[in-house]
């Protein structure tokens, strides 16, 4: 395994710039995670780091060793670049048994017949498919086809694995199994990896760091609860879960504890919002688990409290999710075992100011 870094990488489509100068590196045996809607520029990274694009600027090196650079003018080919890659499509060649849709990467490597077998057969007993060597992929699930395409990209134990949304194609239930799955199967093996998903959930059960893109730039990075729980921008927080974004303004300074206080409509509230002025319109991220009802009406300018409007209430199953009314801004509210409610029925949630966030 070796660590990746890329610097200033950038490609463009005739007038569109899909990636506007990227820079980050991946530790060894780390799994990073480009996160963003489509069109963001997370697949046309990926694919310059595998080969697949040429990039109009830029370097990647894994290891000490300089695969990709305009400037250097260095360019490998894919093949010599020791990356496994998993396509979003499993990719499996139908008229292949499972061991030859394996094997077929060290064959080009024109590897000996005894090493092939030895390889292929490490590699099916790693992803859990020992004994279905001989079967074809039509004879697989869904799931053991996606183990396949892991086992290939394995086998010749490249340097980086490179995943482009490879469990899209698996429905839910098999998806939460494979997720796991795969970051146990990273884990065992310590290969370094970089992992392409819109799935904000996937990114963050399997992340060691995310990268947040969007519009060819990277909005934030850092580890899952960094991004989840400090939001960078209000990109960031509308992407990455769910939050509400309220307009406020700034009341005053900071109080001896740091928190200052804020205009939210009719209530206080104070959260930490390091910088900000007297009179300035900010914007709070709080996530909707962070609203706690509480069961009796507050006393009389008590902070930290919205009173807010039923307009919706809607049953998750494990949970209730609450649209709402606070001073003229929708909100939303989650919560485990909460009553129901009628619409335009009013009701009070407390806010910890831990939970509120002053973003861009």
């Amino acid at each position: 395994m070796q660590n990746v870094r890329v610097d200033n990488l950038l490609k463009r489509f005739g007038d569109v710039t899909a990636v506007a100068g990227v820079s980050f590196d991946v530790p060894k045996g780390e799994l990073l995670t480009l996160l963003g809607p489509s069109g963001c520029g997370k697949t046309t990274t990926l694919n310059m780091i595998a080969g697949f694009e040429d990039p109009d600027g830029g370097d990647v090196y894994v290891g000490d060793r300089l695969i990709s650079s305009s400037l250097e003018k260095v360019l490998l080919p894919p093949h010599e670049r020791n990356l496994g890659m998993v396509f979003q499509s499993y990719g499996l060649w139908p008229h292949l048994k499972v061991s030859e849709n394996v094997a077929f990467g060290l064959q080009m490597r024109k590897e000996n017949k005894n090493q092939i077998s030895a390889a292929v057969e490490k590699a099916l007993d790693l992803v859990r498919l020992t004994g279905l060597g001989d079967r074809y992929p039509s004879q697989l699930s869904g799931g053991q086809q996606q183990r396949v395409a892991f086992a290939r990209a394995l086998v010749y134990e490249p340097d980086v694995l490179l995943l482009d949304e490879p469990l899209s194609n698996l429905d839910a239930a098999l998806r939460e199994e494979m997720r796991l799955e795969l970051k146990d199967l990273q884990t065992k093996t310590g290969i370094t990896t970089i992992f392409v998903t819109h799935d904000q959930v996937e990114a963050m059960v399997m992340s060691d760091t995310i990268i947040v893109m969007n519009n060819g730039h990277i909005e934030q990075m850092g580890p899952p609860h960094e991004v989840y729980q400090n939001p960078a921008n209000q990109f960031v927080a509308g992407f990455v879960g769910i939050s509400n974004l309220l307009s406020a303004e700034v009341l005053g300074v900071a109080r001896s504890d740091g928190l200052t206080p804020m205009k939210l409509g009719g209530a206080t509230i104070f959260c930490d919002a390091v910088g900000a002025k007297k009179g300035q319109k900010v914007t709070l991220s709080v996530r909707p688990e962070d609203l706690v009802m509480i069961s009796q009406k507050p006393k009389k300018n008590d902070p930290n409290i919205l009173q807010c409007t039923i307009e919706k209430s809607v049953y998750m199953g494990g949970m209730l999710e609450l649209w709402a009314d606070a001073y003229g801004q929708q909100i939303r509210i989650h919560g485990h075992r909460l009553p129901p409610f009628s619409e335009d029925e009013t009701v009070f949630m407390k806010i910890d100011p831990v939970s509120v966030k002053v973003i861009n």
